[in-house]
């Protein structure tokens, strides 16, 4: 990992399938990501190893946080 990498772990209580759908269906993804009170706008979303995931969190407090994630593997 270089200094610029998130490395992201999330253990979910689940079946496989639905987590899996959760994480990979953008119109799933998009009502749940992020902290609490953010809601977000996906740009770009490809679900594959090297797919590019580009959105808007849009906090509570009015201000936008532009993200740009690169997808290493599913």
């Amino acid at each position: 990992m270089s200094e610029r990498e998130v490395h992201t772990v999330r253990v979910i209580a689940g079946d496989r399938e639905r987590v899996f759908e959760a994480w990979t269906d953008p119109d799933l993804l998009v009502r749940w990501w992020g902290p609490k009170g953010f809601t977000n706008t996906f740009h770009r979303f490809e679900p594959r190893p090297e797919g590019i995931w580009e959105f808007t969190m849009h906090g509570p407090n009015s201000l936008d946080f532009e993200n740009t994630c690169i997808i290493k593997r599913i």
